[in-house]
């Protein structure tokens, strides 16, 4: 299956390359998901009920593109590479694109700058996923070694972790004295972001080498794409990561906004913003480092399993601890936000250990699959996959919008919301965050079931030719059962 004449050994090139993809990706998505609802809302001045369905009608379109063009990566070439040529193309338009969502016109009838806010998303969104789908799918093709694949994994959360650095030091540049949201330096920031996201680009296809499947042709047979949908509702682990996945788009990413509010009209305190966002991803960056050790001694689900249990215990405290309002024109307490700052810091471990994890477990599902059914189609699986993720990513925010307005929040007072709003966004932020670590916990426990001694038999079956390995991937049990008799190959083993 793998053809390595000729073909440069993996190492720190391709962990950098792979690295810079998701720096690129994220420079634009995290600006897109942390401040275009707060941009529509506070400084174009859109109702929260517009701001509710733009995004559910933008994320519905963002979704079904991502399978599209998932199909298109799997079965067209339009260059050397299967991958990167997609991402080249995309890489232009994300950078005009994501100009175009921060058009600074609040002057603007309202009509125009609802069109404005659905429309430059959506196409935003096109070339969002003409980047972000194939370089998905690159992971699988660059090696097919699973401490390498981890090593990607790792990196490309490095990548992406210094992509949310930038984003986090933006609070103390785009809200003014008062803490309301200096909308007109947005488009300048995302122009600046996308620019340095395009050369990031550049160095994925420069620096990275597909090893697998290199040389041989793109299209084996034709490919029914209904076939891989049915297989991909046969795949138990692949639902368990959705599952999960877009709860966690729900109720972190969504909820983005919310601590943001939470900042600005209880605490009262943006610039400090900042420093608690840094630190609250403390515990990621440290596990990030020790990742490789715990999923080798642990398996990937049972990290994800303790981490989320572990994070549980931090967004009960946040429910709990009696944190102080802070006045109009009062210094913040000190102990409020220490303490907040210590239980976000215990919740986000499970948050940010399985934002790390899933991408070499989309992998190991995208090989399950493979076994089963014989066909290697990473783009649309993982376009699949993508298209959930997007579109809880949309009920997310929409929710959002829509309990800010339940709560009664008044986007034109901007910080100075009475205490008991802004009390009540802070505790439904908390629960957000509660039911979304729960569900997570439940989903990988219950019905996730590649445990770690399944992941070898997988990689054996897959890339070591095992004659004496039976491709049996049925019930809760172990995936490959070791007893297996030669008389049955992998199909993988066929082509």
């Amino acid at each position: 299956m793998t053809d390595t004449a000729a073909v440069r050994p993996f190492g720190v090139r391709d962990k950098i390359g792979y690295a810079l993809g998701d720096f690129a990706c994220n420079l634009s998505f995290t600006l897109l998901s942390t401040y275009m609802m707060l941009y529509y809302m506070q400084y174009m001045l859109i109702k929260e009920t517009d701001w509710a369905w733009i995004i559910i009608v933008g994320k519905l379109w963002d979704a079904i593109n991502d399978p599209i063009i998932g199909g298109l990566t799997d079965r067209v070439k339009i260059g050397k590479s299967k991958y990167k040529s997609w991402i080249s193309i995309g890489s232009i338009g994300l950078v005009i694109c994501t100009t175009l969502v921060f058009l600074p016109i609040p002057q603007a009838s309202y009509a125009v700058k609802v069109l404005l806010c659905l429309l430059s998303y959506m196409v935003w969104s096109v070339f969002y996923t003409m980047v972000n789908v194939p370089y998905g799918s690159l992971h699988s093709a660059i090696s097919d070694d699973p401490v390498h694949r981890s090593s990607l994994s790792t990196f490309r959360s490095v990548g992406a972790g210094v992509s949310m650095l930038i984003i986090m030091l933006l609070p103390s540049f785009v809200y003014d004295e008062n803490e309301n949201l200096k909308g007109g330096m947005f488009v300048w920031l995302a122009l600046g972001f996308s620019v340095v996201a395009f050369f990031a680009l550049i160095g994925v296809n420069k620096l990275t080498t597909e090893r697998v499947n290199v040389g041989q042709p793109i299209e084996k047979k034709k490919q029914n794409y209904f076939e891989v949908l049915l297989a991909f509702a046969k795949n138990r682990p692949i639902w368990a990561l959705t599952i999960a996945s877009m709860v966690q788009a729900i109720c972190f990413v969504g909820a983005n906004s919310m601590n943001q509010i939470v900042f600005q009209s209880y605490f009262r305190n943006t610039d400090i913003l900042t420093v608690v966002t840094i630190a609250s991803y403390v515990p990621m960056i440290v596990v990030m480092f020790m990742l490789s050790k715990l999923v080798a001694r642990f398996g990937k689900r049972n990290c994800v399993i303790v981490s989320c249990a572990i994070s549980l215990v931090g967004a009960l405290g946040m429910l709990v601890f009696p944190f102080k309002y802070t006045e109009v024109g009062a210094s913040v307490d000190v102990l409020s936000i220490v303490m907040w700052t210590l239980f976000l810091m215990i919740a986000n471990i499970g948050n940010g250990l399985f934002g790390v994890i899933v991408w070499a477990m989309v992998v190991d599902c995208i090989d399950y699959q493979n076994i089963k059914t014989g066909q290697r189609d990473e783009g649309s699986i993982y376009s699949l996959y993508s298209f959930f993720r997007k579109l809880a990513q949309g009920i997310g925010s929409s929710l959002v919008a829509l309990v800010l307005g339940w709560l009664g929040y008044q986007k034109e007072l901007g910080a100075s919301q009475p205490f008991e709003v802004a009390s009540d966004i802070k505790t439904g932020y908390v629960l957000l965050l509660l039911i979304g670590l729960a569900i997570m916990l439940v989903s990988i426990l219950a019905i996730y079931n590649i445990k770690k001694s399944d992941e070898g038999r997988i990689h054996d079956t897959l890339y070591n030719k095992k004659e004496n390995t039976a491709p049996a991937l049925e019930g809760d049990g172990a995936i490959i059962p070791p007893q297996a008799e030669e008389a049955t190959s992998s199909p993988v083993d066929k082509e």
